[in-house]
């Protein structure tokens, strides 16, 4: 064979080839995630993976508040928040995990990568709850306008900011561990 032919091969470039990655491991991760009963998420992750924790919480913030959890509800005299798919910031996690998985870095970095994503996720999607329980309590005409459009606005740029600086600290690694090898 020719040396010329080479250069000449079609050749996906590196950034088609992340976007089809990104985009293979979300659409699996999205219908794995479908794929759970709503029972399921219900009973057990809204209840003690979401709500227990926001309750607690609240409880330490408004010990007064009398919240409690009912499976994917918050519920408290003057509040009744569901917790249901889609409100859950799956999305946002999947988005993240994705990413740090398409991206080019050492598996070590991308495990850590996930867990970084699980950590912000889970956190910003508590401090989520806990702020609309207190909105649905005392501002309920800020519910619609804070749960469709600032929160979510708010949880994608910080989940893109984490994976901008997981991104640069796993790059950098990988050029650390190039130059020293």
């Amino acid at each position: 064979m020719n040396d010329d032919a080479a250069p000449h091969a079609r050749q996906t470039s590196p950034g088609l080839a992340y976007l089809a990655g990104f985009a293979l491991l979300y659409l699996v991760m999205h219908l794995l995630y479908h794929a759970i009963p709503d029972q399921v998420l219900a009973d057990v992750v809204y209840r003690w993976g979401i709500n227990a924790p926001a309750a607690w919480v609240i409880d330490l913030l408004a010990p007064g508040a009398n919240v409690r959890v009912d499976g994917n509800s918050l519920l408290a005299p003057r509040v009744h928040l569901e917790v249901v798919r889609g409100c859950d910031s799956s999305g946002a996690f999947f988005i993240a995990c994705a990413a740090i998985l398409a991206f080019r870095a050492s598996w070590r970095a991308r495990c850590a990568g996930v867990v970084l994503s699980f950590v912000t996720v889970f956190v910003l999607n508590e401090a989520r709850v806990i702020t609309l329980f207190f909105v649905v309590a005392h501002r309920p005409a800020w519910f619609m306008p804070l749960h469709t459009y600032f929160i979510p606005l708010v949880l994608i740029a910080a989940i893109c900011a984490m994976f901008a600086l997981w991104a640069r600290a796993a790059t950098h690694t990988e050029v650390e561990a190039a130059a020293s090898g």
